[in-house]
């Protein structure tokens, strides 16, 4: 979905009627304010697909608890390590609520429709006014995260920026 939200962006510049050098700099435009980040309980999927390495799998292993994940530059980049599911779930919420102008908001799953549908009302409650997209994700997706994968992407901009 965050790429979905870059798309959505550049659909109603084209259904506005804007040129197709104006779609392209609102695509480049919206690619700057979309934000991922993904909770999940084990790095062995990560590493089995080549994401990250083995001795970094290992670490992971070692310290326990739900990793969290995010997109910096094209690169998977840690962001946190929680040492429960609900904390994981708290902190993709508090990175969601950090957000002020928000246009859309998305929550991903791997396999667990109930968790995610609670953090999307837990979302909708505090932002009434935005759509809050829910879907599954895709099987590649899956794959290299397990499942136990739970996502939240922000199209909007953070609080101060």
């Amino acid at each position: 979905m965050a790429q979905g939200f870059i798309a959505i962006a550049a659909a109603r510049a084209t259904r506005a009627g804007a040129s197709i050098d104006r779609v392209l700099d609102v695509a480049h435009h919206a690619v700057h304010h979309v934000n991922l980040r993904g909770a999940f309980d084990t790095l062995d999927y990560l590493e089995r697909g080549g994401c990250i390495g083995k001795a970094e799998a290992f670490l992971g292993s070692l310290l326990k608890g739900n990793s969290v994940i995010g997109m910096k530059d094209g690169e998977v980049f840690p962001y946190a390590r929680e040492r429960s599911r609900a904390r994981a779930i708290d902190y993709l919420y508090d990175f969601a609520a950090n957000f002020g102008d928000v246009e859309g908001l998305a929550v991903e799953y791997a396999a667990d429709f109930d968790e995610a549908n609670r953090l999307v009302q837990r979302l909708r409650a505090k932002f009434p006014q935005v759509p809050v997209y829910l879907s599954r994700a895709s099987p590649v997706i899956g794959t290299h995260t397990g499942p136990s994968l739970i996502a939240v992407s922000v199209f909007g901009n953070r609080q101060g920026s």
